[in-house]
């Protein structure tokens, strides 16, 4: 199933974190957060985007958006 969400690589990278940290954790990939905001903008280049701050307030996150 994490074949439809990440590639080998970062899964891989993803499973060598888990084993460092409590559980449980999010994972959040800024670069795909990025990439699909971008995406995002590009379908609807005349809307303004408004972000639920709430949905994930991370500093991280918002800062990418």
């Amino acid at each position: 199933m994490h074949r439809q969400y990440y590639s080998t690589a970062e899964w891989e990278k993803i499973v060598r974190f888990s084993a460092t940290v409590e559980t449980p954790f999010l994972v959040v990939l800024l670069d795909r957060v990025r990439q699909k905001f971008a995406g995002f903008r590009a379908a609807f280049p005349n809307a303004k985007i408004y972000y639920a701050v709430k949905a994930n307030p991370s500093v991280e996150v918002l800062s990418v958006l």
